[in-house]
């Protein structure tokens, strides 16, 4: 650890030798920022590293470019340009998204190739499909999973470059449904061929219609809707909305899935019903302009899914890991965060505390030196440290971010780009490079001024 954690400029330093960095490896691909660098060279990776703990070769972006993995670095390219008057980022990020708006959004039935599976092939210039990449043998083409949340500010730059291909990607979600009857999705549907995921009923099976990427709907086609509201997005809009809804319990939580595995019972999901909670009432601001009936029915429900969680929370989050080694398993600040996104839309007290008791114990430990730690580990604890100064103002999470940064800077920093993850040598954007560039950047800019952030926060990981 450091003696003294490093001035907000010094941080600002990094963040910006590594938006310089992406800016070089983009250049070779028409702006796009490859998924896996060599720090060294700042070229993309022509072979795939060996994957981290938890990580799957399927969920990999080799050779290509993923724009859900990208866009907290987007934004912080925005923010950064105009706060330190460097105008190439601004740029740079209008360069990759007019690419990504002109060239990859023509899929056959709208969905995009981003996500946890799907991303843009920069070698062979197509739709990249992580699962046959990891399995050749795999029979269908590229599947799209949300993963995160594609913010409004994203959204609406994607419109004014291609608003055709954001109301097909509004429309094309109606993809995840499954065939018959009784109503159910899959996080999982297929970008380019005219397939519905299966309605998988073996031992080994869940329906995988986690509340949280039913959120993500919500906001796509709510968005969508503000710009163009006629009947058919609105049908699709209600019918998202409904889906939980009619399937929510007596009390409590959502569960992650609404048919487990046979055999299981359900498993309730704070931070899954949190999720839903916070796209709702996103989706209702932007929805109120044009539908206010709907827009009071999202935050109604909204209401009920957060008072649902707000005694078992702290007990859910409490069973999550604190550093977590490894790539895809529970973590404590992520969960905290879901929490405190969901404070910042609502204004519940017992959200915010829950947020801070998980905060708190972060600022007691020092981020581990050994294993392999994804960069999105330390990168949601910062962004937790920064929601927390940011909207109470008080000095020690300042503090706890400033010394977490330092910690970040001396270990994943061997060369201008940040490693994907502690203990290993390169670049990796699934490993989540990109928001710890943002929230790195966030906890800078707010510890100069807190009154004042020229960077809004990404709660895109809710």
């Amino acid at each position: 650890m450091s003696a003294l954690p490093p001035t907000p400029d010094a941080i600002l330093q990094v963040v910006c030798r590594a938006i310089d960095a992406m800016i070089a490896a983009a250049d070779a691909h028409h702006g796009l920022f490859p998924s896996m660098i060599d720090p060294a060279t700042h070229r993309m990776l022509e072979e795939s590293p060996e994957a981290i703990r938890g990580q799957r070769d399927g969920d990999r972006a080799h050779q290509g470019s993923n724009l859900m993995h990208d866009h907290p670095l987007l934004l912080t390219m925005y923010g950064l340009s105009g706060a330190l008057n460097r105008n190439v980022y601004a740029d740079a990020a209008d360069r990759y998204l007019s690419r990504f708006a002109a060239h990859c959004m023509k899929t056959p039935n709208g969905l995009l190739p981003w996500g946890e599976h799907a991303y843009w092939h920069l070698r062979n210039d197509a739709i990249g499909c992580g699962m046959s990449e990891a399995n050749p043998a795999w029979p269908h083409g590229a599947v799209h999973d949300h993963l995160r949340g594609a913010p409004k500010w994203l959204w609406s730059r994607l419109a004014a470059l291609n608003a055709d291909g954001v109301r097909r990607h509004a429309l094309g979600l109606d993809w995840h449904l499954k065939d018959g009857l009784p109503l159910e999705y899959s996080r999982h549907a297929y970008v380019d061929e005219p397939t519905r995921p299966p309605r998988l009923t073996g031992a080994g099976d869940s329906s995988c219609d986690f509340p949280r990427h039913c959120g993500f709907y919500v906001f796509d086609v709510a968005f969508a809707f503000s710009r163009t509201p006629d009947d058919e997005l609105r049908t699709h809009l209600e019918r998202w909305i409904d889906y939980w809804w009619d399937k929510r319990p007596a009390s409590g939580p959502l569960p992650s899935d609404s048919r487990p595995i046979p055999g299981q019972r359900p498993k309730p999901s704070c931070s899954q019903t949190i999720s839903l909670a916070c796209s709702l009432i996103e989706a209702a601001r932007i929805a109120g302009e044009v539908d206010s009936a709907l827009a009071a029915t999202m935050r109604m429900r909204a209401d009920d899914y957060i008072e649902r969680c707000i005694t078992p929370l702290t007990e859910e989050m409490q069973s999550a890991s604190h550093w977590d080694g490894g790539y895809g398993g529970p973590n404590l600040a992520a969960g905290a965060f879901k929490a405190m996104t969901a404070y910042v839309l609502c204004g519940r007290d017992p959200l915010r505390a829950a947020a801070a008791h998980v905060a708190e114990r972060y600022a007691e430990t020092d981020l581990p030196r050994d294993g392999s730690f994804p960069a999105s580990s330390p990168g949601l604890a910062l962004s937790l440290f920064a929601s927390l100064y940011e909207h109470a103002h008080e000095p020690r999470w300042r503090d706890a971010g400033l010394r977490l940064a330092g910690e970040v800077c001396a270990i994943m920093f061997e060369h201008a780009l940040p490693r994907g993850a502690t203990g290993i040598d390169w670049y990796e954007s699934q490993l989540g490079a990109p928001l710890l560039l943002h929230a790195l950047a966030r906890i800078a800019l707010l510890a100069d001024d807190v009154e004042h952030c020229p960077l809004e926060q990404d709660d895109s990981y809710r």
